[in-house]
């Protein structure tokens, strides 16, 4: 399993299990059935058109199924926060290597390369490139300085996992401006718990007390010591649980 750390705008490196080949070619292939069935879709819409007589000839058909194809990866990866359809349904997502959302100019590389790396390769070239990069990289995501994660092992943390541990009833809240700070921002710390409670190595310590930091600053609060890290965060997320639920 190849891991990558990735910063976040809060400037705090959290690490993630990088996407397998095998699961990129999942979703790449059912993109693929979802655009041709949209461009099948359209076609039969346009059948008693004269449109068809234009779309009958075959380089102009496969011209705007190639379209359809970049404009299709363009939108869902900016639109969806780097996720296409197929990406979403296998559990991966497309990020930049810098932790900043992708733009549009990205998008259109990874979009416009997917087509030597995968169409034109029949998907044996980005394959070999992601298996081979230390980054899992094909020639889209070198271009467009990105790479794609595995959100399942990260993501499939929820902060509904601590719901049943944390009422009001038997929690008094400690930091109320907590409220202050996102969904996202508190699945971020419970993520970094879980990581640091998995391997509680100097890395992730490290990674829990800069985040800590970071949020104290932010709540206007006093940091905690590095030996009271764990406790700052576990009472943010707590309290954050018992105020908006």
């Amino acid at each position: 399993m190849k891991t990558i750390e990735i910063p976040t705008l809060q400037n705090i490196v959290v690490q993630y299990e990088q996407a397998t080949a095998l699961s990129r070619l999942v979703a790449g292939l059912l993109d693929l059935f979802l655009v041709s069935l949209g461009w099948l879709a359209l076609y039969m819409a346009l059948l008693f058109t004269d449109v068809l007589n234009f779309l009958a000839s075959v380089p102009v058909a496969i011209f705007s199924w190639m379209l359809l194809y970049l404009l299709y990866h363009v939108i869902c990866d900016v639109w969806n926060i780097g996720q296409t359809p197929g990406k979403s349904v296998i559990g991966i997502q497309t990020v930049r290597l810098d932790g900043r959302p992708l733009r549009w100019s990205d998008a259109f590389l990874r979009a416009l390369l997917l087509l030597v790396d995968g169409l034109f390769s029949f998907s044996f070239l980005g394959v070999l490139l992601i298996q081979t990069n230390p980054r899992s990289q094909r020639l889209g995501d070198m271009a467009a300085h990105t790479t794609v994660i595995n959100t399942r092992s990260t993501r499939s943390v929820s902060l509904s996992s601590v719901l049943d541990i944390c009422t009001a009833d038997n929690h008094a809240v400690t930091y109320p401006q907590v409220c202050q700070l996102s969904e996202s921002d508190m699945l971020l710390v419970r993520a970094v718990l879980l990581r640091w409670k998995q391997y509680p190595n100097p890395a992730h310590q490290q990674t829990a007390l800069r985040l800590a930091e970071r949020l104290a600053h932010l709540l206007k609060v006093s940091p905690p010591k590095s030996t009271d890290t764990y406790e700052f965060l576990e009472t943010l997320l707590r309290d954050y649980i018992v105020l908006t639920r």
